[in-house]
């Protein structure tokens, strides 16, 4: 998938305010969250856990690569629940 290893190699540039925008960008073309989740950020997790082990990627990376994505995540279920609430 495209997305995915987009937004892994803007995560091992340290691109946060790209990685951002992409997948804010992704759930507001319409991609639902569970779909983000399951077929993007978990999936990037994973290969850049695997970078790690591979010597290809750092710890760093990877505690980088964590917190970003930990953060679209918290804004994207605040973005739902606010829409929730809105009656979208």
């Amino acid at each position: 998938m495209v997305l995915l290893r987009c937004f892994v190699d803007l995560l091992i540039e340290s691109d946060h305010r790209r990685a951002n925008e992409m997948i804010l960008g992704a759930a507001t073309s319409g991609v639902t969250l569970p779909d983000i989740d399951v077929r993007i950020l978990q999936p990037a997790m994973q290969e850049i856990g695997r970078r790690c082990e591979g010597g290809e990627a750092t710890e760093v990376d990877e505690q980088f690569a964590e917190s970003v994505t930990r953060r679209i995540m918290a804004r994207l279920h605040a973005d739902a629940a606010r829409g929730a609430a809105r009656g979208r």
